[in-house]
Order: structure tokens, then sequence, then C-alpha cells
């Protein structure tokens, strides 16, 4: 019974440091979106034009809500000193 404990243990360990790892992918591809949507709100912000500053500004706020939630999880991890082994 020990054996199947580990092997069970094991596999979840897997599992959840998988979707860690996913998610973390996830947040790269966020941040390089928002870089790039940025930089292209500055150059409409220089050619003065405000369509495409809004535009640039509706996406950076979708954006923000894709990565904000990570940043919740990982205090609620911290604050609740969760041990991954």
């Amino acid at each position: 019974i020990n054996k199947l404990i580990k092997n069970g243990k094991n596999v979840l360990l897997d599992n959840i440091r998988s979707n860690i790892e996913n998610k973390l992918e996830e947040q790269t591809n966020t941040v390089e979106k928002l870089t790039r949507y940025v930089d292209n709100w500055k150059e409409y912000y220089n050619n003065k034009d405000f369509t495409g500053m809004t535009n640039e500004y509706n996406k950076i706020m979708n954006q923000m809500n894709n990565v904000i939630p990570l940043e919740n999880i990982l205090i609620i991890m911290y604050s609740k000193r969760i041990k991954i082994k």
C-alpha cells in the first residue's frame, strides 16, 4: 500500500509540475504580447493616432486580465507555504 500511495503522490506532483510549466509558458506569451502592444501604443501616441492608441490600450487591458490571476495564485501559495517536493 505504501508503494501505491508513493506512486500516486508522484503522479500528482508530476501533474502539478506540468500544469505550472504550462501556465508559466502562457504567462510568458502574454508578457510578450503586452510588450508588443505597449510598443504599438507608443507608436500611435507619437503619431497622435487616438484610435490606434485606444485599440492597443484595450488589447493591453485584456492581456493584463490574463497575467494577474497567476500573480494571485503565487501569492496564495506563498502565504500558505505550499511545498512541492
